[in-house]
């Protein structure tokens, strides 16, 4: 009965929307705390690896914790209202973690890009293959998860609708990734457009599967392998990056201009794609009538 009464609580306008600020404070506070903590590890002699290991846990657990207390306290809702419990990942979101970076690298592959191994010293390529995956890819994933679809959906679904509640952090969340500079205005668009998109496949993965961890889990896979720098997809090989997928062109749509690959014309159509299928099987479970 009481997680029945979470489930339909309606929560004020002000109170979604200054929880909204919360959340993404929330988001900012456990990235600098866990890097700040672990600013001082690499003068104990630790390695790269290691370092970028316990930045990564630390970001995750800060991000689950600050999110846990904003839920229960200042929206008053349960873990599993905000869809942030865990559950169990459901077979078609492992495997769309997997099949979704494949698709856009043989796209890549199909389109001429070859592939070429960085000159990277053992250390230097441990280091990175470390943070791709625990802090690029499970941290970044679970974090932003919990507070873009977790506490920022789960919030303006209450406050608003479950449309506004998917669109709405979507565009967030691609704007977002404005900060840092260097965008042109077209890429700017382009980016916002790309990461409104991708932002929305992640939001109805939670609402398909009930839950932000499969969402976290599609995410943070993207994540290692594009933002990480396991793999570099562009017009020339990327010495910082694992591997590197050289790809000449001057189309801006295929290179994704200023942003790079997360931004092209090949990763915004693998969005929708894959967003097409979760919104198909929300259907089928008749998930957006009952929203």
């Amino acid at each position: 009965m009481k997680d029945s009464e979470n489930m339909s609580k309606k929560i004020s306008r002000g109170k979604a929307v200054g929880g909204c600020f919360l959340a993404l404070a929330v988001l900012v506070l456990a990235q600098s705390l866990a890097l700040f903590i672990s600013l001082p590890l690499p003068a104990l002699g630790l390695s790269g690896a290691v370092c970028n290991t316990v930045a990564g846990l630390l970001y995750a657990a800060f991000a689950l914790g600050g999110a846990l207390l904003l839920g229960l306290k200042f929206f008053a809702l349960s873990p599993e209202a905000l869809r942030l419990a865990p559950r169990r990942p459901e077979p078609v979101w492992l495997l769309s973690a997997t099949v979704l970076p494949t698709l856009v690298l043989l796209a890549y592959m199909a389109l001429g890009a070859h592939w070429t191994v960085s000159p990277m010293e053992p250390q230097s390529r441990s280091a990175v293959i470390a943070g791709a995956l625990v802090f690029y890819g499970l941290a970044a994933g679970i974090a932003e998860e919990l507070v873009f679809r977790g506490l920022i959906m789960g919030s303006l679904e209450r406050a608003f609708d479950v449309r506004l509640a998917v669109l709405l952090p979507s565009v967030l969340f691609g704007a977002l990734h404005l900060i840092g500079g260097g965008v042109s205005l077209l890429g700017a668009l382009q980016l916002i457009i790309a990461g409104s998109l991708v932002g929305i496949l992640f939001s109805l993965i939670t609402l398909e599967s009930g839950s932000v961890w499969n969402a976290a889990i599609v995410h943070g896979l993207w994540n290692a392998v594009f933002a990480g720098g396991l793999v570099h997809v562009g017009n020339t090989a990327e010495r910082e990056a694992v591997f590197s997928l050289v790809f000449n062109s001057s189309s801006f749509l295929l290179t994704g201009g200023d942003f790079g690959v997360e931004a092209s014309l090949v990763s915004a159509l693998a969005y929708a794609v894959f967003g097409l299928l979760a919104y198909r099987l929300m259907k089928k479970k008749r998930i957006l009538k009952n929203s």
